[in-house]
């Protein structure tokens, strides 16, 4: 049974598996169609706005309905183009009858068109937006004959969405060095950013030379018998705890980073923590591995006006929360009322088409 809690573990930790091998995630699709009774599966990244395709992979369809859906239909999909007026996407599994009725569906050009001949009727789905304003959706469609997903069913799902999630996340690091399968550590040497991978214990598993360089120039940390090591006694209990819940990929929350400061008398730093791999085959000792990302420079205000169009005070604020400061903290940097910090952060939201602080600062983590 899809329900069975083992069986949820073993589709976690295959997630997880596939974030260096993004080709994978289509076998873990198919599996998860049998496990609910679905014919159909999708996996596709569009701009809701622009309608732009930049991914589709359909599962279980013929070639004519995807020639047609890839083609025209994208753009008229009633239960997406509902969820994004009513602010449902980037949200939970959730199954097209609580999107839109079924009679409106069946009255929808997309139904008469598509749905009809193709025979799909009822349909269970997320979304998540991506850095780049995209969403990337993850659904599952069935017939006229199956009846609507269950509210079990979507239940089991959701229980997976944190780690479609970090699968999402994380998966396009490691696109480009798919094909060369295990050596996905080549490519992080080439990312520009600070990157430590690290087990449980904080044993080194390996580092880039931008993180071998903001080593030397913090003196923050440092590396003895292989293993990661803050010069504060009490930031290392941190950093062990923030690694520790890295790397347990069943505790996560979507919708939270872990997060871990360092400091010294001279400077400041954040750093954040995400999860990386969690399967038994990586030829580590460690249940999993995480990753410990220190940000880039922090750039001049004036680069960040430029790059998202923002206003000198807005584009403050957004290094300032870069920094990993609370917004009581922003107001009093920045000299104005905590309403006037908040007004100017749901700006900021609207402008960089996010939802909340851990989606503004992911969003400067990968765009600066």
């Amino acid at each position: 049974m899809f329900t069975d809690p083992k069986l949820i573990t073993q589709y976690i930790n295959r997630l997880y598996s596939a974030v260096t091998r993004p080709g994978d995630l289509l076998t873990i699709l198919q599996d998860l169609q049998e496990q609910i009774d679905s014919p159909y599966a999708a996996f596709q990244v569009e701009n809701l706005e622009t309608h732009d395709l930049k991914a589709l992979h359909m599962l279980g369809y013929n070639e004519q309905s995807m020639k047609t859906y890839e083609e025209y239909f994208v753009t008229c999909d009633p239960w997406t183009k509902t969820a994004y007026a009513r602010n449902l996407d980037n949200g939970v599994f959730i199954t097209g009858e609580r999107i839109l009725s079924d009679k409106d569906y069946k009255n929808s050009e997309f139904y008469t068109d598509w749905g009809k001949p193709f025979d799909v009727c009822h349909a269970i789905g997320t979304s998540f937006l991506m850095s780049d304003g995209y969403h990337a959706k993850v659904s599952f469609q069935r017939g006229r004959q199956q009846g609507a997903f269950s509210e079990q069913i979507e239940t089991s799902l959701n229980l997976l969405r944190p780690h479609f999630g970090h699968y999402v996340r994380l998966a396009p690091i490691f696109e480009v060095a798919s094909r060369y399968q295990h050596h996905w550590q080549s490519f992080i040497h080439q990312l520009d950013r600070p990157v430590f991978v690290v087990d449980q214990t904080l044993k080194v598993v390996m580092m880039n030379r931008e993180a071998e360089e903001w080593m030397k120039e913090t003196a923050l940390l440092g590396v003895s018998h292989g293993q990661l090591m803050a010069a504060d006694t009490r930031q290392h209990s941190q950093l062990q705890k923030s690694i520790g819940w890295a790397s347990h990929p069943d505790t996560l929350n979507s919708s939270t980073l872990g997060f871990v400061q360092l400091y010294s008398a001279e400077k400041i730093e954040n750093l954040w923590t995400l999860p990386l791999i969690d399967f038994e085959q990586s030829g580590y000792d460690s249940t999993g591995m995480a990753l410990l990302i220190a940000r880039r420079r922090i750039p001049h205000y004036k680069m960040v006006m430029e790059r998202f169009s923002l206003t000198q005070r807005q584009a403050e604020l957004c290094l300032l929360m870069l920094e990993g400061k609370t917004l009581e903290e922003v107001s009093q940097d920045m000299n104005v009322a905590l309403n006037t910090t908040r007004n100017t952060l749901v700006t900021c939201f609207s402008k960089l088409g996010v939802r909340n602080q851990v989606q503004l600062i992911q969003l400067l983590l990968t765009q600066m």
